[in-house]
């Protein structure tokens, strides 16, 4: 009976010590009502879209301004990929996924520029991996590419 009362307490005391958290502080942006956040980076920059205008944003003051990505034919689409999009490498470097074109972000003037494209219109990218080397493996439907840049 004292084991079942003690497991009892741990679970309960488990589930109240975990609530939600009441420290939220509302983020002050111009389309605060149609940012969608979709990703952070190690560093804290953040990225998310506009639904409005369908467009990529980026935040590097934690959402305090956003700033649309300078590339107009990247969009990020809600739901539209089974994997997260967006992969980091061990070094910070950050990719992002449209279709079939893998970008690299310029941190230096904030915006994706294509890193490749896979040039296999019958199938779709099914994932991509960023290895220990900064190698990258990409997946299709039917096929397993690798990319280096060195």
């Amino acid at each position: 009976m004292k084991k079942l009362f003690l497991l009892l307490m741990l679970v309960l005391g488990h589930t109240f010590g975990n609530g939600q958290s009441t420290d939220w502080k509302e983020i002050d942006s111009p389309h605060k009502s149609s940012i969608q956040l979709t990703y952070q980076a190690s560093d804290g920059t953040l990225f998310g879209s506009i639904s409005q205008i369908n467009k990529m944003v980026m935040s590097i003051d934690n959402g305090e301004n956003w700033n649309i990505v300078e590339n107009g034919n990247i969009s990020y689409y809600e739901g539209y990929y089974y994997n997260n999009p967006f992969k980091e490498s061990k070094n910070g470097s950050i990719y992002f996924l449209r279709d079939l074109t893998i970008y690299k972000f310029d941190k230096n003037n904030f915006k994706f520029d294509t890193l490749f494209t896979i040039d296999d219109f019958n199938y779709n990218i099914s994932d991509y991996e960023i290895l220990h080397n900064g190698d990258i493996v990409v997946g299709t439907t039917s096929n397993l590419y690798l990319y280096s840049d060195t």
